[in-house]
């Protein structure tokens, strides 16, 4: 049956981190169809995929390496086209605690671009002393990814100035604070296919395609029309 977005459980509506550390700000909706959650600190709309911010695909946001101006209220939006439904969560952000350099990362990160293209790739980290932060291929830390015509290093981000073949694979993101040992996160990089190209290079990989539209046939009688989807 069709329904609005409803709180489904009674979040947590006041989380505290520490400085340089990790956040995570819950909403719990449903509604049929399942709505959509975005979120927003102040009037300011968050971006979960940029920055320091998490979408989580339950709609949680994750916020890393904190800072003190991160405190505030954060407003989640739930809307499924039938209703929208907020949640206000208070985030503050106390003083920071010596803690290891931790990245927020799935494991077995896959980012896919189109061949030809600039594609940035986005480590997560947090810790306190802020952690710093290499790139390097594979597995190999003498194969260390820096600024020069093929990439762009900006601490937790690189970028690869043009994607080629030559530059698929896999890369680790390595965070380190003089705390502890350093944290590990490997992404491999792909691309799209080329059309017409036909490869078993799992590194190439196909555009998701939209299942072909059923074909369409009209028939009418004098008395009344029907429509057959074949």
């Amino acid at each position: 049956v069709p329904a609005p977005p409803k709180v489904t459980l009674q979040p947590e509506l006041q989380v505290a981190a520490s400085e340089g550390g990790k956040a995570t700000l819950r909403c719990l909706f449903h509604g049929n169809p399942p709505p959509k959650i975005t979120w927003r600190h102040g009037k300011q709309e968050i971006d979960g995929s940029a920055g320091r911010y998490r979408l989580m695909s339950d709609g949680a946001l994750e916020i890393v390496s904190l800072y003190r101006n991160d405190t505030g209220v954060y407003i989640c939006v739930a809307d499924n086209g039938l209703g929208v439904a907020t949640q206000e969560i208070h985030l503050v952000v106390n003083d920071p605690v010596k803690t290891p350099a931790r990245i927020a990362g799935d494991e077995n990160a896959v980012v896919t671009g189109e061949l030809g293209s600039p594609l940035s790739v986005q480590c997560l980290t947090y810790g306190y002393p802020r952690p710093y932060v290499l790139w390097y291929r594979g597995h190999d830390i003498s194969k260390g990814v820096y600024n020069d015509d093929v990439y762009e290093a900006r601490s937790n981000v690189f970028i690869i100035r043009n994607l080629a073949m030559d530059t698929l694979g896999q890369y680790t993101c390595q965070a380190y604070n003089g705390e502890g040992k350093a944290a590990l996160w490997v992404v491999t990089v792909r691309a799209f296919r080329p059309e017409g190209l036909y490869t078993e290079n799992e590194l190439l990989v196909p555009r998701e395609t939209l299942p072909p539209r059923p074909k369409t046939q009209v028939s009418t009688t004098a008395e009344s029309a029907e429509t057959h989807i074949f």
